[in-house]
Order: structure tokens, then sequence, then C-alpha cells
């Protein structure tokens, strides 16, 4: 350990540690010992527990997070370790918080959920503001009761007892509420305009600018042939009365 040199730093292995130390039969045990600096550390302990067997996207996600929380490495090491991006492991880790590692851990491996299934269910228990003591147990229930099913010779369930606790607690939030739409702009409606006493067009302003529609006619043939000359005496008219109010 870099902070204390009479003690060893555990790369892997955490779980048959836990093991041996609950055991009173196990008086020694055989260790690798070796001097590794961060990034050694964290592609050692990646390549283990990736080697262990195919890990499902929560199981990478905690994975990861034990990983930066315990000092191995930070989120760009253990990206590049596990050949994903720096924001994947951001992303990762923010559904861990958000869902709860103790939950997650209750759920378990959960294998076939990815990650938009595990933000749905984060997005949920946040929207519901849900007991999270009352989900762990939904899901605690739910292994129980398929260990007790294997125990009385009962056939085993078609579907993975983990991925059965994420559907219990998913449904025991429900769906997260759909995003209020953004409020439309009220249309600009369009004025009529009236030429010598009857409707002859309109006038709009637009996104993009001013819209005037004019009936097909002789005059609209005429406003067109010299739509930019009276456009420039418009102009030069709106700028001759800024600096009569300006006087």
């Amino acid at each position: 350990d870099p902070a204390h040199s009479e003690r060893y730093l555990l790369v892997y292995g955490r779980r048959r540690l836990e093991a041996i130390r609950a055991s009173d039969k196990v008086e020694k045990v055989r260790a690798l010992v070796a001097k590794l600096d961060d990034d050694s550390a964290v592609r050692a302990q990646i390549s283990e527990n990736m080697a262990r067997r195919d890990l499902s996207f929560i199981e990478k996600a905690l994975f990861a997070r034990d990983l930066v929380e315990n000092g191995f490495g930070n989120q760009s090491q253990v990206a590049e370790v596990l050949t994903v991006s720096k924001s994947a492991i951001s992303m990762a880790m923010a559904i861990v918080e958000t869902v709860g590692v103790d939950l997650v851990r209750a759920i378990g491996s959960a294998h076939g959920i990815g990650r938009p299934r595990w933000d749905e269910l984060g997005k949920s228990i946040v929207a519901s503001d849900a007991d999270p003591a009352r989900l762990i147990q939904i899901a605690e229930d739910v292994h129980t009761a398929a260990t007790v099913a294997l125990v009385n010779g009962e056939p085993a369930p078609e579907q993975d007892p983990s991925v059965s606790a994420f559907d219990a607690v998913m449904k025991a939030v429900g769906s997260p509420p759909a995003p209020k739409a953004a409020p439309s702009k009220p249309r600009n409606p369009a004025r009529p305009l009236t030429i010598a006493g009857s409707r002859s067009g309109s006038v709009k302003r637009t996104a993009k600018g001013v819209q005037i529609d004019l009936a097909d006619s002789a005059f609209a043939s005429w406003v067109e042939a010299e739509a930019e000359e009276l456009i420039e005496e418009l102009h030069a008219r709106w700028l001759q009365r800024s600096e009569d109010q300006n006087q």
C-alpha cells in the first residue's frame, strides 16, 4: 500500500478473502505479491474479472465504480482498459448512483438488461421518490423465492432471478413520466391588406422576416417588377423617420 509501507493493497480476490475470513478452518493462504503502479493494478484487476465471465452492463458499471472509489485508477484509466469511452464510464457510474448501490447489488447481474432500461429505472425512482429500503426488499424477496424453490426441488425458473428482481422493482416504481412538451409559440396571424377598398392580400411576420402576399393581379405584377426600387424607397422613408424622431 503506497500510504502504509507495512500493509498490502488487495488488487483482486476480494470475495475469496471474505470467504477465508468467514471460515474457521483456513489458517494460511497463498498469495501473489507484486509491485504495481496504479495503471498496472487497474489492468490486473480488470483482466481477472473480465476473464471470470461475461459481465453484464450493471456488473461492469459497479466494477468501474469500485475501481475508481477504491483508488485503483481514475475514470480515464478504467475506460482505457475496458476499451470504452470515458463518457460511457461516467454515464454508467451515474446510473449506479441514481439507482443506488445497495439496490443494484440486491437486484444482481440482470444479464440482458442494458443501459437504457437501467437508466429508465433510475429516472423512475427519482420521479416516484420511492423508498430504497422497500425496493431492496422487493428484489431480495424475488431471490429468496427462487432459492426456496431450488431447495424444494422445484424446476428452475425460465427467467434469471436477477432479471425478475429488476422487473419487480421496475413495476413497483412505474415508468417515469413523459417529458412535458415545450409550449408552442403562439402563431403570428396574417393581417389583411386592403387596397382601394377591397382585400387584396396579407402581410405576416415570420421567423425569417416579413411575408407579403398579393392577390394575382396587374398590380401584383407591377410590384414584382418594381420590388427593389419600392423597398429602397421604403427604407429611405424609414431612415428619415428615425432621424426625425431623434432630433
